[in-house]
């Protein structure tokens, strides 16, 4: 995470003989640590239910990912493949950290509430999403760039292609489920 492009370097330089199962393996990390999240948030402690339920609720989440990744990385000219997609699930260390605090706040503040609302009210919140997403960017591209072996405009390009597609999927997911229009300020009504 903190030096990604040596990171990808020494990834890509290093067989893996069952790329497949890691990129399965650290997919699935990744969404282990979503439940470990959700169970710490919801009820402070590890509850099998959440942490299982969370795994197969939100695996489409790596699925739409590992699809723009690839689908990026043929429009940009590279070749699609396990090995690829594993150095890809290997880049979610900024998520993962994001989870943990949250969840660590939430398990040693006195008023969990208060202090997730003094993170929103003070724009800390929104401070580190845009951080995370960043670093995220960075390291998708140091995927793309060394570690898959794109040049810096097709990297760049793959990376932009990448977000645009996965945003794409995600925003339309959630058109398409009616969860963002009743959101919208003009579509809030007072009951009275």
């Amino acid at each position: 995470m903190v030096r990604p492009f040596r990171a990808y370097a020494a990834l890509a330089a290093t067989p893996d003989d069952r790329p497949a199962r890691t990129a399965v393996a650290r997919a699935a990390f990744f969404l282990f640590v979503c439940g470990v999240f959700v169970s710490l948030v919801t009820a402070g402690r590890l509850v099998a239910f959440h942490l299982v339920s969370t795994m197969a609720f939100w695996s489409f989440i790596p699925a739409v990912q590992a699809a723009a990744f690839l689908v990026a990385l043929r429009v940009a000219g590279g070749r699609p493949g396990w090995g690829a997609l594993s150095m890809y699930f290997a880049g979610h260390g900024p998520w993962m950290a994001l989870f943990m605090a949250l969840a660590g706040m939430c398990l040693f503040t006195p008023d969990p509430y208060a202090a997730f609302m003094a993170l929103v009210r003070s724009g800390a919140l929104l401070g580190m999403l845009v951080a995370v997403i960043a670093w995220s960017g960075v390291l998708t591209y140091a995927c793309y760039r060394v570690g898959v072996g794109l040049g810096r405009r097709r990297a760049a390009a793959a990376t932009a292609l990448f977000y645009l597609g996965f945003a794409a999927v995600i925003v339309g997911y959630y058109l398409a489920m009616n969860e963002i229009q009743p959101q919208l300020p003009w579509a809030q009504r007072t009951w009275t």
